[in-house]
């Protein structure tokens, strides 16, 4: 599973829970000069709209290939130098702007990192599909905690060889990521954790039909005001 793939899924996952995500190309050719218009650089992969919802941003990420005859939680770190300055950037507009839920301290409509791991590579068998999506300010504040024990990286499993205050304060991303990992379901796909701030309402997911009604309901009711 590369990021395409993880990303195209995701997606999915937050149309059925109620939003339209919007992909910009990476880049279009003019149809008059054959010009290559390349788009504003370190935007965000995706805008999530909602007709009554909130509204947030989400830039995916995957963790590096699994060398051949390695088990899959020796898959890696993830570096923190991938997701470039100026993402953060954008990433750190947009959810400074975001209105904060008093009762968890998270801003459902902020900014989400996507991470996922890299499915059926070379060597691993059984591997896991594993995703999440994070808050911004959840990641942040997990970033600071490796960077305090003296790593720029995030660890699949934190296993031995590892940074020994990693290893002893299981700073990796099974455990530290765990309120935000996404469930996959045979023959359904992902699915958010109950608690999760994109979680729908009532645990209803909708496929496009269902989706696409709504959003005509919202419309009507909105031009009758």
């Amino acid at each position: 599973m590369n990021e395409a793939k993880f990303r195209s899924e995701v997606g999915r996952l937050i149309r059925a829970a109620g939003w339209w995500d919007l992909t910009g190309r990476d880049a279009v050719v003019c149809p008059r000069c054959k010009t290559l218009v390349l788009p504003k650089k370190s935007r965000p992969d995706t805008l999530c709209l909602s007709p009554n919802r909130f509204g947030f941003v989400v830039e995916y990420k995957m963790y590096p290939k699994l060398s051949k005859g390695k088990a899959w939680h020796q898959v890696g770190t993830f570096p923190f130098s991938a997701i470039e300055l100026g993402q953060r950037i954008w990433l750190n507009v947009w959810d400074s702007n975001a209105k904060e839920d008093p009762g968890s301290g998270i801003k459902p409509g902020g900014a989400y990192i996507g991470l996922g791991t890299r499915h059926g590579t070379a060597g691993a068998k059984n591997t896991p599909r594993m995703g999440w999506l994070i808050p911004w300010q959840y990641w942040l504040w997990v970033e600071d905690r490796l960077r305090e024990a003296g790593q720029a990286s995030l660890p699949l499993v934190a296993g031995k060889g590892m940074n020994k205050l990693v290893q002893a304060n299981h700073l990796d991303a099974v455990t530290q990521l765990a309120p935000w990992e996404l469930a996959h379901v045979q023959n359904v796909g992902w699915r958010f954790p109950n608690l999760h701030p994109l979680y729908p309402p009532q645990g209803e997911y909708l496929n496009l039909a269902q989706l696409t009604q709504r959003w005509e309901d919202a419309r009507v009711e909105q031009e009758g005001k």
